[in-house]
């Protein structure tokens, strides 16, 4: 397999797992990827969209390849953990300063 392929897998688990309503760092931690992208220079910086399809895609090929030094076992994290998402429950037993 090669790189390109390997980018056009990651970027369609990419865009299902957005649509099933992941965020970038829902999307890296179910990948195994640290939460901060690794500068040329070894530093840190912010975690980007490329960078973890770079990473996915890479995780790919090592798995296409049958070596298990890089890809690790991809995490599940299923959407009933996301379903209370914007659920602020009944506004009029709340202990906070809310207007109603």
């Amino acid at each position: 397999m090669n790189h390109d392929e390997a980018i056009r897998l990651a970027k369609q688990d990419y865009r299902r797992s957005v649509l099933d309503g992941m965020g970038l760092f829902m999307i890296a931690e179910a990948w195994g990827i640290e939460p901060w992208a690794v500068t040329q220079y070894g530093g840190h910086g912010v975690l980007t969209e490329g960078y973890v399809l770079d990473q996915m895609a890479r995780q790919i090929m090592e798995m296409y390849s049958g070596s298990d030094t890089l890809a690790a076992e991809v995490l599940y994290l299923p959407g009933v953990s996301r379903a209370n998402d914007g659920n602020l429950g009944d506004i009029g037993q709340r202990q906070a300063g809310v207007c109603k």
